[in-house]
């Protein structure tokens, strides 16, 4: 009976380390399924901050360019 303990005991210390490497990789992959989240979330706001200011940045300079080719008409001037 002393021999099977011993040969017992080794085989339950590796399932016990198998379960806390177990436990430990969940632990990772939920930590970064978390950070994941949290990055898309962080993009998706900086998409919708960035997107209307680009938006808007875009409409100016439309705006500016039909300024400048009055301006170039008003003055004889021929945009290249």
């Amino acid at each position: 009976m002393e021999a099977e303990t011993e040969v017992e005991e080794p085989v339950q210390v590796e399932r016990q380390k198998q379960g806390r490497g177990n436990k430990e990789q969940e632990h990772k992959k939920n930590e970064e399924k978390r950070k994941d989240e949290a990055y898309e979330k962080a993009k998706e706001k900086f998409q919708d901050e960035d997107g209307s200011k680009l938006d808007k940045l875009i409409q100016i300079l439309y705006d500016l360019n039909k300024r400048v080719k009055v301006i170039e008409n008003v003055l004889g001037l021929v945009s290249k």
